[in-house]
């Protein structure tokens, strides 16, 4: 064994004999299996004696040594939660692997109630439901692919077991308290506090037992949840229960308006029961009148309550609307005047107010005496002429504003006259009118043309194309980007781009009229050319130029040889070189360039010229060729042999050839002008 480790001695010891060719050997076990807590290397040392010969004498011994590896196993290790709750444990493996290559687990819950299949699983992280409280060990098993194992076990107490429970009041209707009790059994499950879900969004955490109360906003089925919580912050499994909560009646009706000339008041029910309808309801009136008799009775059944007030005086009228179920309650009070209503208005906007505009009027009437309430308006606000501008309200609120329009109109005089006349009504029978005269002012009209296009470059404009059409007075002012104080447009200040520009117009009345045009600001105009234009003497060429802008306008000088001098590409014809220029205008910017047109003159030379040296007709000429940079010219003798070449031609023949003279005769030439020009040719003679 290893250098630390104490000797094992066998004696005796039992052996199998094997043999090997016919040669016997001994096959010995060790009495013990070795255990070692580190993997790696080990050592074995073995001292075998012979035993003694039949004379005693002994044989000697025999010594083996070997080398064996023990193989790392992994650390088994497991959690689990929670700690103390009833019967549902979630247990996860966090074995240590020690580098090694773990194939598989066993897990025995130590419940053999829970059946043989239930008790022992090989998931990493099983979920194990104990059938009964106590305390269980669990053990956890893990190998590796070499065949080793570790195992480990905790001991895990399960609560005892609690059964959920909770009753409830009889449910009745929508805001009305409903009362929850906790019947719930604990056996050991140590209660600590109760969750409420009441199904309508709303919960409740409580540490106490006691009922507890809850109202519903309205009717509906809801299912109610409560889960118990133990001191170790636990939950069991929540119990539900569903209950249905009706609709709340609501009572609810209209006081009409009333005067002891028109005593009968018909109070409009509009009460609504659980289906959100009159349906099934039924109802109990009171009308809180001691001076009623059997003719005209102080209590009604009836869905619409009616009933005649023959006395001024203040009044409380009940009405209860019931189901089977649920029922409400609404107490309204009830003015009834001895006097007839007092009509009277104001108009809200400062007269003369402007046509096509609302104009508002402000209800002042009352019913002098009582707290009673005008029953109806009736507004004649064209009374002399439109009579359907009209408005009927019932019952309407005191002080309320009510408005018109009036027909739009413009120009001068620019007033208008209009009878407005209101009718206010207490009952049906009492009924007071007033009128009177407004004053409509004449709508202002604007008129704004377009705006052309504004280089960003130019001065600021004036915009003068907009005012107010028919001559009112008033004030106009533009408003806009790059307007100035004093109305100017300053297209540097807009930026490149299309700005809205505003022009209002308020008249002495206060009318207005407002209208908008857009103007853009481009950029100045711009004129690229390509270059000098060269053309033949006596032919025609196209001026050509790149231009940049919108809506422009051109104009060529000097107009000697062009066809036009106001389009972009005139033709021209000059009889000698021309400095042509272009100018543009466009949204108030300009730009100019100049064209040169070079005008090539044909050549010009002699057929005939005299190289004998006395200074006269010596060099054959050839006029103009100054203006074809890049001329060649060539002469050939009748065998068709260049005795005479030059480039550019600024030395002239002189009739020799190799510095020697040529004879008299005739000789062929060839000129080219420019690649692009047709050669010249003909026949010069040298004579001597």
């Amino acid at each position: 064994m290893d250098d630390n480790e104490i000797p094992t001695q066998q004696t005796a010891s039992a052996y199998k004999e094997i043999f090997y060719n016919g040669v016997p050997s001994y096959e010995y076990r060790f009495p013990k299996t070795p255990a070692y807590r580190q993997s790696g290397q080990h050592h074995i040392h073995i001292i075998s004696n012979y035993p003694s010969t039949l004379g005693g004498c002994e044989n000697g011994k025999q010594e083996i040594t070997g080398i064996f590896h023990v193989l790392p196993s992994p650390d088994a290790g497991f959690s689990y939660t929670p700690t103390g709750c009833y019967n549902i444990i979630r247990l996860k493996d966090i074995s240590i692997k020690n580098g090694t290559n773990v194939i598989g687990r066993i897990w025995n819950f130590g419940d053999p109630d829970s059946g043989a299949d239930a008790n022992i699983s090989r998931l990493p992280e099983p979920v194990h439901l104990f059938k009964l409280p106590g305390t269980y060990i669990v053990k956890l098993t893990v190998f590796n692919s070499s065949g080793c194992q570790s195992t480990v076990s905790h001991q895990i107490k399960v609560s005892a077991p609690v059964k959920p429970a909770f009753s409830t009041t009889q449910p009745g209707c929508a805001e009305e308290p409903v009362i929850f009790t906790d019947k719930s059994t604990d056996q050991g499950f140590d209660i600590a506090a109760r969750k409420w879900f009441f199904g309508d969004g709303d919960s409740l955490l409580t540490k106490m037992s006691i009922p507890i109360s809850h109202v519903y906003t309205k009717g509906g089925s809801y299912k109610v949840r409560l889960i118990l919580i133990n001191s170790q912050g636990c939950e069991a499994p929540p119990v539900s229960s569903d209950i249905m909560i009706r609709n709340k009646v609501k009572a609810l009706f209209i006081v009409p308006s009333v005067c002891t000339a028109a005593p009968n008041a018909r109070f409009i029910n509009l009460s609504i029961g659980k289906d959100y309808t009159s349906h099934n309801l039924s109802y109990e009136w009171d009308f809180g009148d001691p001076q009623a008799g059997s003719d005209n009775p102080n209590k009604s059944v009836d869905s619409y309550g009616v009933h005649n007030y023959y006395h001024e005086g203040t009044y409380t009228v009940t009405l209860v609307a019931l189901t089977d179920d649920c029922r409400d309650t609404l107490r309204q009070k009830i003015s009834v005047s001895n006097s007839s209503p007092i009509a009277d208005f104001m108009m809200v906007n400062t007269s003369p107010a402007c046509a096509g505009q609302p104009v508002s009027f402000r209800d002042l009437s009352k019913i002098p005496g009582v707290e009673a309430k005008v029953s109806r308006l009736t507004w004649y606000f064209d009374a002399l002429g439109d009579r359907k501008n009209t408005l009927t309200i019932d019952n309407p609120q005191q002080d309320s504003t009510y408005q018109t329009i009036y027909p739009a109109f413009y120009g001068k005089p620019g007033l208008r006259n209009y009878t407005v006349r209101l009718l206010a009504y207490s009952g049906t029978a009492c009924v007071d009118s007033i009128s009177k005269e407004i004053t409509i002012t004449a709508l202002p009209e604007v008129f704004f043309g377009a705006i052309p296009p504004v280089c960003i470059s130019a001065v600021p404009v004036q915009i003068v194309q907009v005012g107010e059409a028919n001559g009112q007075a008033g004030l106009g002012k533009l408003t806009g980007d790059g307007i100035t104080e004093d109305g100017f447009f300053d297209p540097s200040a807009a930026g490149l781009g299309t700005h809205p520009i505003t022009y209002r117009f308020v008249n002495t009345a206060g009318c207005e009229a407002i209208q908008t045009q857009q103007v853009s600001v481009v950029k100045p105009p711009e004129i690229k050319t390509t270059g000098d234009l060269y053309v033949q003497q006596g032919q025609s060429i196209q001026l050509r130029a790149i231009y940049s802008g919108e809506n422009l306008q051109y104009h060529w000088s000097p107009s000697v040889g062009l066809d036009h001098t106001d389009i972009p590409y005139p033709i021209a014809t000059p009889s000698e070189t021309t400095d042509y220029t272009v100018s543009i205008f466009g949204a108030g910017c300009t730009d100019s360039k100049s064209v040169k047109v070079i005008v090539r003159k044909l050549p010009e030379m002699a057929n005939a010229f005299t190289p004998n040296g006395d200074g006269r007709n010596d060099y054959w000429k050839i006029g103009h060729m100054e203006d074809y940079p890049g001329n060649t010219v060539s002469i050939f003798n009748r065998y068709g042999i260049l005795i005479f070449h030059s480039a550019g031609y600024g030395v002239p023949w002189d009739g020799k050839y190799n510095s020697s003279p040529v004879p008299a005769g005739t000789y062929y030439y060839v000129i080219r002008l420019s690649p692009e020009q047709k050669s010249l040719s003909g026949y010069v003679t040298v004579l001597r």
